[in-house]
């Protein structure tokens, strides 16, 4: 099992993290959901997209589509998360 995802900054846990498996989604804002769930879906993975330096960066376990129902569902927990004040 991971350990939590740690804002590098204030060294404390993300608020928005879920676990998919074994490994450990998390979000920092809901942009960044946003972000990640066009990815999986497939619409981030234009070579030219505005996201292509950062999805190319994501871990191996989420850009292999083996898992893309769970990532879905992770997400949409992730956004329930989200507190009404910070949309």
């Amino acid at each position: 099992m991971h350990p939590p995802a740690i804002d590098w900054f204030h060294h404390q846990p993300l608020w928005l993290q879920t676990f998919v498996g074994n490994n450990v989604l998390h979000a920092w804002n809901p942009p960044h959901i946003a972000m990640l769930r066009d990815h999986v879906v497939g619409r981030g993975t234009d070579k030219h997209g505005d996201w292509r330096l950062l999805t190319h960066r994501l871990p191996a376990w989420i850009i292999d589509c083996k898992c893309r129902p769970a990532i879905l569902k992770a997400l949409a927990r992730l956004e329930s998360f989200v507190p009404t004040w910070w949309s």
